[in-house]
């Protein structure tokens, strides 16, 4: 994990400096990164934490670099808008520099995606590489966190909002306190001292153990698993009206399941908050994103890229998981034309790329789209957390409420509300780039033809714009939820299979190569 101070002062009321913090997940080698953004999308506070969880150890002594000396000739003054924040994020590492949108009602995607070297420019617009996260200057420490279990952890008692900054640096702190105090107590130490109200987002993880949903304090406590995901939905309000939701898992390894331990799952995700007005109760339809043998044989590495994928299917239990599994799974990399829609979609044949075809998925998500076209979203999850009861906790047994939960896993939770500054917020997808289009303003500039000058245009132009300047006040905003895969999406074939790296593959991959399997276990 890696914790950059941004030397951004902010003049207040002891004139102190104050820190603040964004969080960015990053999932496995080629996973993609999380950005979990500030109160205002131009602010320059871009900070990363980030979690691995390859072969590092958090036992050692940290050694950051040692400090230098400032240098007045070499500082940068960075232009501030009229709520402080920075128009512009100068380039120190993290790709290209982030600039303010033109338009004020659009809001970049909360979530990037990393870079993939075997695709073009052209497919890594907005991305974030490992080396623009720790190649920072600013960086001061990096922790990595192994798998660990049954270790003590301490929980601050206080009752914050979710969704809110106080709240999301609870349940971080929380988080790392069950890594135990001789691993993380310098960490969490540094962490108490910086402001997180900007951040907004719900953090959602598991930690190893037990957690008995009858005794344990919910506004006190962090609730991991499963139970803290249904908490957080149930603080988040439908965008549907009398359509029918979607609901999207997408991961990279399914575990064997049951079918009560996924009833269970599916109906965590469907929580959503009583509408104000009483609407008849619709039950969403669920889709699981996971690629085919074919679609890793494509892929930038071919069968190298599927070596940690998995959805085992040689038991005679696999396979049952199989069968009821099979209506929901979807292709990953879709491979759709225009010309022939998938049956029954209501999508007229317009496609919608987000040029990640060919890199494997090391990502997991999960989107609840506010109905079938799939043109709103009324919540999003990025998450370590694969499909399978050892990240998301058991099912409390019909004797009690305890659930038993065995790895650590680490997320973030978005919705639209958590941008809404009066006028209403939309979250709708966005393919290729991390900035959605202002459709109104597009429609503006046609309608008029082109850009007028408004010194010189008196019945469009100056008065043109200042009207329009009125109305955006109350104009909705529209952030942007960045796809890692195409929609619509595409149902898997009568005889396709999802991958699996324990299966053996005689066909040969795009590089000529074979898959000897990883063996049954």
């Amino acid at each position: 994990m890696s914790v950059r101070d941004t030397n951004q002062q902010t003049i207040d009321s002891r004139s102190r400096k104050r820190r603040r913090i964004s969080v960015a997940s990053h999932n496995e080698s080629e996973g993609d990164v999380l950005e979990v953004s500030s109160a205002d999308w131009t602010s320059a506070t871009r900070n990363k934490i980030v979690r691995n969880k390859g072969r590092g150890s958090s036992t050692k002594s940290i050694s950051p670099p040692p400090s230098r000396k400032a240098d007045k000739r070499t500082e940068t003054s960075w232009p501030t808008n009229a709520t402080g924040g920075v128009e512009t994020l100068p380039d120190s590492g993290l790709g290209q520099p982030y600039q303010a949108s033109q338009s004020p009602h659009v809001r970049p995607s909360p979530i990037q995606l990393s870079t993939v070297s075997g695709l073009p420019a052209s497919s890594n617009i907005d991305t974030v590489s490992l080396g623009d996260i720790l190649g920072d200057p600013l960086i001061k420490e990096c922790w990595l966190f192994n798998y660990l279990f049954d270790v003590d952890f301490i929980i601050e008692p206080e009752a914050l909002p979710i969704g809110s900054g106080p709240r999301f640096k609870k349940d971080l702190l929380a988080y790392f306190r069950a890594y135990g105090s001789k691993r993380t107590s310098a960490l969490t130490a540094q962490l108490e001292t910086y402001e997180f109200s900007s951040i907004r987002a719900a953090l959602i993880a598991s930690v190893p153990g037990k957690q008995n949903l009858r005794s344990i304090d919910r506004e006190a406590e962090t609730l991991w698993g499963w139970p803290g995901l249904r908490d957080i939905l149930w603080s988040i309000t439908s965008a549907s009206a009398g359509g029918s939701p979607r609901i999207v898992m997408q991961c990279s390894s399914v575990a064997s399941t049951s079918e009560k331990w996924m009833a269970n799952f599916l109906k965590t995700l469907s929580v959503i908050k009583p509408p104000n007005v009483p609407q008849p109760k619709q039950t969403p339809k669920v889709s699981l994103v996971f690629p085919t043998a074919s679609e890793i044989r494509r892929s930038v590495d071919g069968y190298s890229s599927g070596g940690s994928i998995h959805m085992k299917t040689q038991t005679p239990a696999q396979l049952k998981q199989l069968t009821y599994l099979r209506p929901m799974l979807c292709r990953w990399a879709g491979n759709y034309e225009p010309s022939a829609p998938p049956s029954g979609h209501p999508d007229s044949g317009q496609l919608h790329q987000a040029l990640r075809r060919r890199a494997a998925p090391h990502i997991k998500t999960y989107i609840r789209f506010a109905d079938e076209e799939m043109d709103r979203i009324d919540w999003a999850m990025m998450t370590s957390a694969n499909l399978s009861k050892q990240a998301w906790g058991e099912v409390p047994t019909t004797a009690g409420s305890e659930i038993r939960i065995c790895s650590y896993e680490i997320g973030v939770v978005v919705w639209p509300e958590l941008w809404d500054e009066g006028a209403g917020v939309d979250m709708v997808p966005v393919f290729g780039k991390d900035i959605p289009d202002d459709k109104l303003e597009a429609e503006e500039v046609d309608g008029r033809g082109h850009e007028e000058d408004e010194t010189t245009d008196e019945e469009g132009g100056a008065g043109f714009r200042k009207e329009n300047l009125k109305e955006s006040k109350s104009r909705k905003l529209t952030v942007g939820l960045r796809m890692p895969y195409d929609l619509p999406l595409v149902p898997y074939g009568r005889n396709e299979m999802p991958w699996c790296a324990s299966t053996p593959c005689a066909e040969p991959d795009w590089k000529g190569r074979v898959w000897p399997g990883f063996g049954i276990s």
